[in-house]
């Protein structure tokens, strides 16, 4: 909940180019899903592979048995054949803006991707070591990496002295839960200095009728004070 935590992470979120290679995956109508640290001390190990859309439930053929969208779970891939698939597969619905806000390099613990493997509609083996090739996704501090949420990845091993830092803006397609409740969680003072076009982005507003609070053609959601509540006999007037 780092967008509760300063002004600056709202510019982050609006970066004009991150922000617009994340529209160019997701579409203009896109949420913010989580804003937040990610923070290899030294001493951390390797994080398994995974992608940050393990949850969309892949294309099911004629026949198959039938899987429940509430039945995906985290780390339950079991693939090490990231070349792209030669069939359909689910589309992008999330993508990732990594900041690096110090160095991020091989020795300290730069995240490692698998490239390609957005485009195999699989997900990733989560053995540590990996299984796979992968590559660090190294830069100097201030720089950005925007990637399809499909994308098979993890956090290196920091074998350095100091903490390997970044800060994740995750985003999603509007049809999606997001991974912060912001309505729920936003402090008043962060809400009431949030832009308007980051309110949508947050939730507060509907999308084609989908998160509406008793009116879906509002542009932003109101409360539930603001509701109608429980109608109820009114003894002095009669009715």
């Amino acid at each position: 909940m780092l967008l509760n935590k300063g002004a600056v992470f709202f510019e982050l979120v609006r970066h004009p180019i991150t922000a617009p290679l994340i529209e160019h995956l997701l579409g203009h109508d896109y949420l913010i899903s989580c804003v937040d640290a990610q923070i290899q001390l030294p001493g951390s190990g390797v994080m398994p592979l995974h992608t940050d859309q393990w949850w969309m439930p892949p294309p099911q053929g004629p026949g198959a048995p039938h899987e429940t969208p509430s039945g995906r779970a985290r780390n339950q891939g079991h693939s090490i054949d990231p070349t792209p698939a030669d069939g359909p597969i689910g589309p992008a619905m999330v993508a990732n803006a990594m900041w690096m806000i110090t160095d991020f390099t091989e020795r300290n613990g730069a995240t490692r991707i698998v490239p390609r493997s957005h485009l195999s509609g699989r997900d990733p083996d989560p053995s540590v070591p990996h299984r796979v090739p992968t590559v660090a996704a190294t830069g100097p501090a201030g720089t950005a990496v925007v990637f399809d949420g499909r994308l098979w990845h993890g956090a290196g091993a920091n074998a350095g002295r100091q903490p390997r830092c970044g800060i994740t803006a995750n985003c999603c397609g509007p049809q999606c839960r997001q991974l912060e409740n912001y309505t729920r969680g936003m402090r008043p003072e962060a809400l009431s200095a949030c832009p308007p076009e980051i309110l949508k982005r947050l939730g507060f507003a509907t999308w084609s009728s989908y998160g509406h609070t008793g009116d879906p053609d509002t542009d932003f959601t109101q409360p539930g004070d603001a509701g109608l509540g429980e109608l109820r006999d009114d003894p002095e007037s009669g009715t």
